[in-house]
């Protein structure tokens, strides 16, 4: 979470130049650790800006590269703005008969990619934004949100139609255990919770 002010300076005049302006944010970000435990260092991260991960590829062996990249990626991101998102709630009135049922679906599409471009999204119809898988993975629910929906555009009182296949489709769905711990849910675990300092947590997992 610490890093040197040349550093941000660095970074901010980077993004600045390769992605515009709209990308700095205005004050450096600034981010605050939940552990309790002193940070011992400064964070990984690339020596110099002009390090880009493609000028270096051809120097690196395939696994260096991608840890490399996502370095890289994730230093540049935590000092752009913010991702912006146009969020939609369409509430829906289906009959079936004399029967009438009220359906809702929600939908998000994205206006301005900020960090996530550090990441090669960009705000254009049907990118796939690089990183929220792994986020997506971390979370105890195995549904999907439905606020990760694209939705058409649609206006009030518009007629819509059943589609088939696959038409409507009912199912029964159970309330999901937490997942498994993996090493990076482990250790944010361990940070809640107070146990340990980022000097131990590698041998706690071990064992």
């Amino acid at each position: 979470t610490r890093l040197s002010a040349d550093a941000v300076e660095a970074a901010r005049d980077y993004i600045g130049k390769r992605f515009g302006k709209a990308h700095v944010p205005e004050k450096p970000n600034f981010f605050k650790t939940k552990s309790s435990a002193q940070d011992a260092h400064e964070a990984i991260r690339p020596t110099a800006t002009d390090h880009h991960p493609d000028a270096i590829k051809k120097h690196l062996k395939p696994d260096e590269y991608k840890v490399y990249k996502l370095i890289w990626e994730r230093f540049i991101a935590c000092q752009m703005s913010e991702a912006l998102y146009d969020q939609t709630t369409v509430s829906i009135e289906a009959a079936a008969g004399a029967k009438k049922y009220g359906l809702r679906v929600s939908g998000q599409v994205l206006k301005f990619s900020g960090w996530l471009e550090a990441q090669g999204a960009t705000a254009e119809p049907g990118t796939e934004i690089a990183g929220e898988e792994s986020v997506r993975e971390e979370s105890a629910s195995a549904e999907t949100s439905d606020e990760e929906k694209t939705l058409p555009e649609l206006k009030v009182g518009e007629a819509l139609n059943v589609v088939d296949p696959p038409g409507v489709r009912s199912e029964q769905k159970f309330t999901q255990p937490p997942a498994r711990y993996n090493e990076g849910t482990l250790v944010k675990a361990l940070e809640d919770l107070g146990i340990g300092r980022p000097s131990t947590y590698a041998e706690i997992v071990s064992k």
